[in-house]
């Protein structure tokens, strides 16, 4: 059992998470395969899990998308090189550059499934922040 806060986590929580963690995944490989708008059913049975699961985690489609993009950033963001501002012009295009394939190798799909209606494009703003 693992321990949040100093307190033990309830099986159930435990689960929960690892349910939402699963219905996440999927809709990422379902994007990264080249669904670039995946239906809640097609997730569900990719997460191996039923349509009302996926709404008892997610209010809607939108909050899903959301979630996932958050998930490919969080991914992203330890594959990144620091810059070191002394180092020689082409050694800090190459980290520059290096950075800058990783972020759109990890998130193009994603960000693409996600801006493909019109509604999720308005939400991207909030993730721009990060």
């Amino acid at each position: 059992m693992e321990v949040h806060r100093g307190r033990p986590e309830v099986p159930q929580t435990v689960r929960s998470r690892a349910t939402h963690e699963r219905i996440t995944a999927a809709l990422v490989q379902l994007v990264e395969s080249g669904q670039h708008q995946p239906c809640a059913a097609d997730v569900a049975v990719c997460a191996r899990v039923s349509l009302r699961t996926i709404f008892h985690h997610f209010h809607d489609l939108d909050q899903l998308y959301s979630a996932a993009l958050a998930t490919q950033i969080s991914r992203v963001l330890p594959t990144l090189v620091v810059v070191d501002s002394t180092s020689e012009l082409h050694v800090k295009c190459d980290a520059i550059s290096l950075n800058r394939d990783s972020i759109h190798a990890t998130l193009a799909p994603t960000l693409r499934a996600f801006i493909a209606n019109p509604n999720r494009a308005a939400r991207l703003t909030e993730h721009r922040e990060h």
